[in-house]
């Protein structure tokens, strides 16, 4: 996937995640159908429909100060857990085709 096939979808979300899961208080918008995620530190993101827990074991690993582009489904929630020792500023942006 290539950021440049998609447009900014103008919202954007930022938590922190710390050492237990943090959900992410907003789900991503209907016409969502990507999104760009970027973190402050390493930390680990799950993606599901019902907002379940992030966890070291079943969870995409995000390295810090990388965009990374994953393809969602409106109404999907984000959760974060902290990858490292230190809590990480997550910043997620809706993209839309």
């Amino acid at each position: 996937m290539m950021a440049d096939l998609y447009r900014l979808n103008n919202f954007n979300y930022t938590f922190t995640a710390t050492d237990s899961s943090v959900l992410l208080s907003d789900a991503i918008s209907a016409q969502c159908t990507a999104i760009m995620i970027n973190a402050s530190e390493p930390v680990f993101i799950k993606i599901t429909k019902h907002g379940d827990a992030a966890t070291s074991g079943s969870c995409g690993y995000f390295i810090k100060d990388w965009p990374h582009y994953v393809r969602v489904s409106g109404g999907d929630r984000i959760a974060g857990l902290r990858a490292g020792s230190s809590n990480s500023v997550v910043y997620i942006t809706e993209l839309t085709e």
